[in-house]
């Protein structure tokens, strides 16, 4: 998977930045935090805090494999960011600012799986909206030397949505072609910086434009999403399999009860009456994407794939990240013999871990359904080897 992403990104940003590097690029996917740790800087502080599960530093791409979190997490976009990196300290000769660097990469860091930049999403949006509403922004200067070393994952996640999007009003106002001049500004500026750069770019003093910036944002009308959450770059234990922690994943005690009541119920093999708890939990926490997921689940198993299918797309909605709900969606849309649907939402879950054998399994009988017989024989071929090595 890993070189057909970093060729699509390659070409994609290529596109939008007018720069394809020449020289081959050094890649290195490291197995474990051990091997991790002292190649990158890194620590997991920074990795559970902060999310820094990548870095661009000595002129390669180091990333730590995402078979080490708990969850997984979307490694096909944080190689993108890190490559994004890359190239903006080729075309800035290593000037931009941490602001910069971080808004570019975060702003376009899906580009390559998608039509155009997706950075606003229920979060950073979220995010954005409380910073307005209680004059609460991280600040540029702050994020001064990195993200990595603000406090908490609050904080991280703010800066990268400010960063974000101030890239995002640059693009508005100047397009593409002008955030990338910022960057050839920034090759021939001496003392000025970054301040000086985007000044002459959007012919606004600095000050002036971080004033317009916060009216293209309030203009933008932004809402607080209710049940949006923080991400987790929860490291695994060694030598242990995750958990299913009720305690870490709702807020209301009375949603736990009745989760934990419905778990019981499903072992027991009653479903059903296991569909009522998870139902009377969600009830208490009606923007959980575990709940759903877990609902999802009892009605797939008493074949009830149509009334799962909304759950679902509701979980999707609420936490576009979470690998739990593209796995149950490939399930049931194989169970629906919708194959086409199928490979799409399994192709995301392994964007997210591709470690799990399952969803080689699915997607390999998805392939074979729609007459892609060489990508099927490789999904199984995936679909064993994980098997041995569990």
């Amino acid at each position: 998977y890993v070189g057909d992403m970093l060729e699509q990104s390659y070409a994609r940003l290529g596109a939008v930045f007018g720069f394809t590097p020449a020289e081959k690029i050094r890649v290195e996917i490291f197995p474990t935090t051990a091997t991790f740790y002292p190649a990158s800087s890194l620590s997991t502080r920074d990795i559970e805090v902060s999310g820094a599960i990548g870095i661009c530093k000595f002129n390669k791409i180091m990333l730590l494999s995402p078979r080490n979190l708990a969850r997984g997490y979307r490694w096909t976009d944080a190689l993108s960011h890190e490559y994004i990196h890359y190239v903006v300290v080729h075309l800035s000769h290593n000037r931009a600012p941490i602001w910069l660097h971080e808004g570019i990469a975060k702003y376009f860091e899906s580009v390559w799986r998608l039509p155009q930049a997706d950075w606003l999403d229920r979060r950073s949006e979220s995010l954005l909206a409380h910073a307005l509403k209680h004059n609460s922004f991280v600040g540029f200067k702050n994020m001064d030397p990195s993200l990595v070393k603000l406090d908490t994952t609050y904080q991280v996640q703010l800066a990268y949505a400010e960063a974000s999007s101030a890239i995002d009003f640059i693009v508005q106002q100047r397009g593409t072609q002008g955030l990338v001049q910022v960057l050839h500004e920034l090759r021939q500026s001496k003392d000025g910086g970054a301040a000086e750069a985007v000044a002459r770019v959007m012919q606004l003093s600095f000050d002036a434009f971080q004033e317009r910036w916060r009216q293209f944002l309030s203009a933008k009308n932004l809402q607080e999403h209710q049940g949006v959450q923080l991400p987790r770059f929860e490291l695994k234990q060694e030598g242990k399999m995750p958990v299913d922690d009720v305690q870490k994943e709702l807020q209301s005690h009375t949603a736990r009860l009745h989760a934990r009541l419905g778990d019981r119920l499903r072992q027991h093999g009653r479903a059903a009456a296991a569909a009522m708890e998870y139902q009377r939990a969600l009830g208490q926490d009606p923007y959980s994407p575990y709940l759903l997921n877990k609902l999802a689940v009892v009605l797939m198993a008493q074949g009830q794939w149509q009334q799962a299918l909304p759950h679902l797309q509701r979980a999707r909605q609420l936490s576009d990240d979470d690998v739990t709900t593209y796995t149950n969606l490939g399930r049931l849309y194989v169970a629906l013999q919708d194959y086409t649907q199928a490979q799409s939402v399994l192709a995301e879950a392994v964007q997210i871990n591709p470690f799990d054998p399952a969803i080689h399994l699915l997607l390999a009988e998805s392939y074979r359904q729609l007459g892609k017989t060489e990508q099927a024989q490789q999904e199984q071929q995936l679909f064993e080897q994980l098997q041995r090595t569990q």
